[in-house]
């Protein structure tokens, strides 16, 4: 390329990057546009890397089109492209978990008006694109697809399962709906979900949460947007691992559509230890729109967020955006979609903490409607700052927003959190740290019974040789250790009996401060995963921690 061409190529991208900025009222950095027909961005989902360059990827749904879109996180390559005709396929996307044990994410597409109208969902590999699975529903007119997601590895043999929810199915009477869990080895039916009473429209939202009931099997949740006594709305979580009904969340008066679409994990908004519960009502009051943060702990509210009546904005989707401050707290995203001026549509990123507001994104196109879906995707352009995935579907774009919320400094592992740490979600369970700062290694080591160590079921007890412990131990980079686990069994107290260890799975401690980790956890079978929040049990290393922190 000469000199003069290049010049004129800059001139371009620095006018195109004006176009696209002048799309927004305020200072927005754009770091992807795409575009398309048929109502794109329907539905978008965050896809956890798929294509191995450590970015998060993302998936677009557009009705009118009939097509589910995959693009890259990094660079907005587009990497799939699956369509079906006469389906509304793209009406409900997810990244729907490790289904095909390939060690990469896998994507569900829900179609609820295919040919024959009974509703179809389409799982895909992540890795090649290639289908992995097909289900249709039962009956013509059943909406099969309206609502999909990830159901979590519920019956532990290594692969993820499935929800797809089915808001019109006749199972409890006319249009009471149903949600079917797969299984994602084998393709078969684990379990059905039920309404209570006929037009609930059961299976409007479906969602994969934390593990709130602290089985070790995450749980799941399922909008009902008409149900209630004022058919405004109820959402009901359910055990991952048996399906039994949890308890149920209720809306405020003045509810609509609670519950449809927009029913997932919020995080642990509260930093409680237990992630939360997010669930929108975007016609509440009208077309007001509210969004209820719910503790997965107790239920109450932690936080509505609403949107004004007059004009009526929407609010009501949107997920988790991540801790985008890196305050330990959740952060949450709202699409006002129907808000600012001629329904361009605006956009807010609030704080877990106290609710308040951390960045805004308020678009100036007539009627395109941003934040019809909105979620956190991430850091993709690798600024240490969490980025944000936005749609404005009735003018058929989709943004890749830009974070500028400074993400507060990692702590740097070093010797001042040795110590012992305890699982703040359930009580007197505790584990014990020692940081080999020389190595740059760390040795973990969580001590535990078997209830039913061998055939004889006899409990262990102490100096018992069914006595069992874990132990992990690897290296660490700033804040984040990655652990090799080893399940150490044999042994007498106070005795030379010979001990046997081996591997037993992973384990990722990531340092919030001197006096908060996560712990994520991946054990071999039983195949049980998930994380907890610890916190120390005395604080005398902390002040240690701190000063060797500002080296």
């Amino acid at each position: 390329m000469n000199l003069k061409c290049a010049f004129g190529f800059f001139i371009f991208l620095n006018f195109y990057s004006f176009l696209v900025e002048a799309q927004f009222q305020n200072q927005t950095e754009v770091l992807q546009t795409k575009t398309g027909t048929g109502s794109f961005g329907w539905a978008v989902a965050t896809l956890k890397d798929i294509n191995d360059d450590s970015v998060n990827d993302y998936v677009v749904g557009a009705i009118g089109a009939n097509t589910a879109t995959v693009y890259s996180g990094s660079d907005g390559q587009l990497l799939y492209t699956f369509s079906m005709t006469n389906s509304n396929f793209g009406y409900a996307v997810a990244d729907a978990g490790d289904v095909d044990g390939d060690g990469l994410t896998d994507i569900i597409v829900g179609g609820p008006s295919n040919a024959n109208s009974k509703g179809i969902s389409v799982v895909y590999s992540g890795a090649t694109g290639l289908q992995l699975w097909s289900f249709e529903g039962e009956s013509v007119g059943d909406r099969f697809g309206a609502a999909v997601s990830s159901a979590g590895d519920v019956n532990n043999d290594g692969r993820s399962d499935l929800l797809i929810g089915a808001d019109s199915n006749d199972a409890q009477g006319n249009n009471s709906g149903r949600v079917y869990v797969y299984s994602g080895l084998d393709g078969q039916l684990i379990r059905n979900l039920e309404a209570e009473s006929s037009f609930d429209r059961f299976g409007g939202g479906t969602g994969l949460l934390g593990d709130v009931n602290n089985d070790g099997i995450k749980d799941h949740i399922i909008g009902a947007y008409a149900a209630g006594a004022t058919s405004g709305g109820k959402a009901y979580v359910y055990s991952g691992s048996d399906g039994s009904a949890l308890f149920e969340l209720n809306p405020d008066m003045g509810a609509n559509v609670f519950g449809q679409f927009f029913v997932a994990n919020a995080g642990d908004v509260d930093n409680d230890g237990i992630e939360d519960i997010y669930v929108g009502d975007y016609n509440h009051g009208g077309g007001a729109g509210r969004v209820y943060i719910f503790s997965g702990d107790d239920q109450h509210v932690i936080y509505r967020f609403s949107g004004s009546s007059n004009p009526a904005e929407g609010a009501g989707p949107g997920r988790s955006a991540g801790d985008v401050n890196n305050d330990g707290h959740s952060d949450i995203i709202v699409g006002f979609y129907t808000g600012a001026a001629s329904q361009a549509g605006r956009t807010t990123v609030f704080s877990g903490k106290d609710g308040s507001v951390l960045q805004n994104f308020i678009h100036t196109i007539s009627n395109s409607q941003l934040g019809f879906d909105a979620v956190g995707i991430g850091d993709v352009n690798n600024d240490s700052m969490f980025d944000f995935l936005v749609t404005a579907a009735n003018g058929n774009i989709v943004y890749v927003l830009a974070g500028e919320t400074e993400r507060a400094p990692e702590i740097t592992i070093n010797s001042g959190l040795s110590g012992a740490w305890f699982n703040r979600s359930t009580s007197g369970q505790g584990i014990l740290i020692e940081v080999l700062p020389t190595q740059k290694n760390i040795f973990l080591a969580y001590f535990t019974f078997d209830q039913q160590p061998d055939t004889s079921g006899e409990s262990a007890i102490i100096g018992d040789i069914n006595h069992r412990w874990l132990t992990a131990f690897g290296g660490y980079q700033n804040n984040i250790a990655n652990l090799n686990i080893s399940v150490t069994r044999g042994g007498l107290f106070n005795n030379s009996a010979a001990v046997a260890s081996s591997a037993y799975g992973t384990i990722t401690l990531t340092f919030h401060d001197c006096e908060k980790a996560t712990l994520t956890f991946n054990l071999l079978p039983p195949r049980i995963s998930g994380s907890y929040q610890l916190s120390r049990i005395a604080n005398d290393n902390v002040a240690m921690c701190e000063m060797l922190s500002q080296q």
